[in-house]
């Protein structure tokens, strides 16, 4: 493997695969998968857009990576957090109120970024409700004006 000057290695169809492989299993974000295996994040994106196969592959391993996120959300979302709190003559279990809040921040950066990663899929809707009529007469009217401007004008 061939390195950089500052000791990172340099990007080939190995370690883009590796990568690839490894983002589909949800090791990881892309970056952070990069960093573990000592190469910088853009020159190893830019190899993999230079090669068709290896974009579609990663292409198809942001869509599992996408997959896995919702599979998460629902995992978080059932989470019951929950505080014990032993003394000497009882333990006690009570609901851990930063534990759901903190549950409630880890769903919604997960849907944030689905909706920014594949906005077709898991973006926001927008309903678009259109009512009234649209005036066509427009071209009309602005050749009445024309030829009241040219009558003016004689």
């Amino acid at each position: 493997m061939r390195t950089s000057a500052q000791g990172k290695v340099h990007p080939s169809k190995e370690l883009a695969v590796q990568i690839i492989d490894q983002l589909s299993d949800g090791n990881g974000s892309f970056r952070k998968l990069c960093e573990l295996s000592n190469v910088h994040p853009g020159p190893m994106i830019r190899f993999i857009c230079a090669d068709p196969q290896l974009e579609e592959q990663y292409a198809r391993a942001k869509e599992i990576q996408m997959e896995a996120l919702s599979e998460e959300i629902t995992e978080i979302s059932d989470e019951r957090p929950v505080e014990t709190i032993v003394t000497e003559s009882a333990t006690i279990t009570k609901v851990d109120n930063a534990g759901i809040q903190r549950n409630r921040l880890r769903v919604d950066t997960r849907k944030w970024l689905m909706s920014k990663l594949a906005p077709k899929k898991y973006g926001d809707k927008v309903a678009v409700d259109h009512s009234g009529s649209v005036d066509l007469g427009l071209a009309e009217r602005l050749r009445e004006a024309q030829k009241r401007l040219d009558e003016g004008q004689k």
